[in-house]
């Protein structure tokens, strides 16, 4: 399936599209996947801020990280995450903060 749907994006144009969208969904499914790790891991159980959790298949994990940052919720396991995909991607988890998931 995906030998056949590459050929088609490659003959197309469409190869860094297609691409990008399986990134995004495994990216999403990823955080549904392990929700419970990570919610563990990266967010600090505060009673001050509600901080943003992990498991919305429809939101990568770079956003979830990117909301927790701005409200100061990360772990520092949370940030030590953030510090590795902002080495790779510039302010790359304040980029990803997807608006239209709550």
């Amino acid at each position: 399936m995906y030998i056949y749907n590459a050929l088609v994006a490659l003959v197309k144009g469409e190869w860094s599209q297609y691409n990008l969208d399986l990134a995004i969904s495994i990216d999403q499914y990823g955080n549904g996947l392990c929700r419970n790790l990570f919610n563990q891991l990266f967010i600090k159980k505060t009673g001050d801020v509600f901080p943003h959790k992990f498991g919305n298949i429809d939101e990568t994990i770079s956003s979830v990280i990117g909301k927790n940052k701005v409200t100061g919720t990360l772990t520092w396991f949370g940030r030590v995450f953030d510090l590795i995909l902002n080495t790779i991607d510039p302010n790359h988890s304040i980029d990803a903060i997807d608006n239209t998931e709550n």
